[in-house]
C-alpha cells in the first residue's frame, strides 16, 4: 500500500480540530455550570514552609455560604509583610500588640476583612486602656499546620514586635498537615488535601507550575480534579521528563476506607496517628519556647468544628473503628492542661452560647461572622482573666457558666 503524506496530515488535522473543539466545549460547558475555580495567586512557593501567602497578592476568591451555590464572592488581599491584614510600621510607643497565629479560620476564609477574628478582637478593646492602642495582627495561612505556623510566627510575625501570640489549632487537619513535615501520611488520608499541598509547595517545578495554573483558569480542569479525586495527573505524567525540572511526586500506599476528617477522633489512635500527635506537640512547645525567649506570652486554643459544638456523634468505621467526637477538643486541652499553657475555652463558649449553634456555615465548616465574634469575646475574656493587661479596665462581660 502506497503511502500517503497527505492522508496522513489530514488525518492527523482533523483528530487535532476534534481534541480542541472537545476541549473548548467542555471548557464552555463548565463555565456555564459551574463557578470559577479559586485563584491560587494569593500564595508562593516556600523554601521552608512549603508555600506562604505571597505578599502584595490580592484576589477574588467564591465562598460557598451554606449547602448550596451559588455563594458569593470576596476578596483577599495580602499585605507587602505577608499577611491577610493592613500594613503595620514600627511598634509606636503606645502600643500593645496581639498576634493571631493559625489557619483558614484565624486568616477568616468567606469573610470580609471587617469579620475577621484580628478584627472583631481589635473592636472588642476599643477604648479599653486609656493611654495606650491595642491592635490585633492576623497571621492566619489557609492550609498551614503547627511546624508552618512556628516557622510564619519566626519569619514574619516576630519582626512586629508582638507581645501577646494567641495560637490557633485545629486538629482535624493538624494531624494531616503535621504528616508533611516529615514527608508522611495517615493511613486515611484525603487525596485532594495532599493535591493542593504539593500543588503550592512544589510550584518552582514548571509540571508542578502547569497543573496549577489549569486548576487557576480552567473550571473544566477544575470539575475534573474534583469529581474524580486527583491522583496528581499532570505532575505524575510529566515526571519521567526530569532533566527538564519536573517534579516526581511520592507514591503512598492507598488511602484505608474510613473518613480521613475523622482520623484524630480515633478511640484507639494507630502509631501513625500518635507520631502526628507528637509532632503537633512538639511543633506546640517549640513555638510556646519561641515566645518565652522574647518575653512575649503565649496562649493556644482548639478549634472545635461544627459537628462538636451539635454535640453530633460520629458513626462507626467501616471495619468497626470506634470515634470520639470530642477529641478535637479533648486531645489539646488536656495537652495545654499538662504543659501547664494558657488556653481559650472555646468549645466550651460555643457548647453554651446562646448562638453556639450558629456559629458554622454548613457547606465547609468555617465560622461565621457571629461564630468569629464569639471567638474574639472569649479571647478577650480569657486575656482579662489570665491578667495580660496590667490595670486594664475590664469591659467585656464574663459569659455565664
Amino acid at each position: 500500500m502506497k503511502f500517503r503524506p497527505r492522508s496522513c496530515l489530514g488525518v492527523v488535522a482533523a483528530l487535532g480540530i476534534f481534541l480542541v473543539s472537545f476541549v473548548l466545549f467542555a471548557e464552555i460547558g463548565a463555565r456555564v455550570m459551574y463557578p470559577r475555580p479559586d485563584s491560587s495567586e494569593h500564595f508562593e512557593t516556600h523554601p521552608e514552609m512549603g508555600y506562604a501567602l505571597h505578599p502584595g497578592a490580592s484576589v477574588m476568591l467564591h465562598f460557598r455560604d451554606e449547602l448550596k451555590p451559588p455563594g458569593r464572592d470576596y476578596r483577599f488581599t495580602v499585605s507587602s509583610q505577608g499577611f491577610r491584614d493592613r500594613e503595620y510600621g514600627p511598634k509606636a510607643e503606645d502600643e500593645f500588640r496581639i498576634l493571631l497565629l493559625g489557619d483558614s479560620f484565624t486568616a477568616g476564609v468567606g469573610m470580609d476583612e471587617e469579620h475577621m477574628p484580628s478584627r472583631l478582637l481589635e473592636q472588642e478593646f476599643k477604648g479599653a486602656w486609656p493611654g495606650r492602642r491595642i491592635v490585633v495582627i492576623n497571621a492566619g495561612t489557609p492550609g498551614h499546620g503547627p511546624w508552618q505556623e512556628r516557622l510564619n510566627l519566626l519569619q514574619r510575625g516576630l519582626p512586629l514586635e508582638p507581645d501577646v501570640v494567641v495560637h490557633q489549632l485545629y486538629l482535624t487537619n493538624d494531624v494531616h498537615d503535621e504528616m508533611r513535615r516529615v514527608d508522611q501520611v495517615l493511613e486515611a488520608y484525603e487525596r485532594l488535601a495532599d493535591y493542593f499541598w504539593r500543588r503550592h509547595a512544589f510550584r518552582e517545578h514548571w509540571n508542578v507550575a502547569l497543573d496549577g495554573w489549569l486548576q487557576d483558569h480552567s473550571r473544566a480542569y477544575a470539575q475534573y480534579l474534583w469529581r474524580t479525586g486527583p491522583r496528581l495527573p499532570l505532575m505524575r505524567a510529566l515526571s519521567p521528563l526530569g532533566m527538564l525540572g519536573a517534579y516526581a511526586p511520592p507514591s503512598f500506599t492507598p488511602p484505608a476506607d474510613r473518613e480521613p476528617y475523622f482520623e484524630h477522633a480515633l478511640v484507639e489512635p494507630n502509631a501513625l496517628l500518635l507520631q502526628s500527635f507528637a509532632l503537633i506537640e512538639e511543633s506546640i512547645l517549640a513555638t510556646k519556647a519561641d515566645c518565652e525567649a522574647r518575653s512575649i506570652r503565649y496562649l493556644a486554643y482548639a478549634q472545635p468544628d461544627r459537628g462538636y459544638v451539635l454535640g453530633e456523634e460520629l458513626s462507626d468505621g467501616p471495619s468497626g473503628q470506634k470515634y470520639d467526637r470530642d477529641r478535637d477538643v479533648t486531645v489539646l486541652e488536656d495537652f495545654f492542661k499538662q504543659e501547664n499553657i494558657d488556653f481559650v475555652p472555646l468549645g466550651y463558649t460555643l457548647r453554651r452560647h446562646p448562638r453556639g449553634r450558629s456559629a458554622f456555615f454548613g457547606y465547609d465548616g468555617h465560622m461565621k461572622e457571629i461564630g468569629n465574634q464569639i471567638l474574639a469575646e472569649t479571647i478577650a475574656n480569657t486575656l482579662y482573666e489570665k491578667e495580660v493587661f496590667p490595670r486594664i479596665r475590664r469591659s467585656i462581660p464574663k459569659p455565664a457558666r
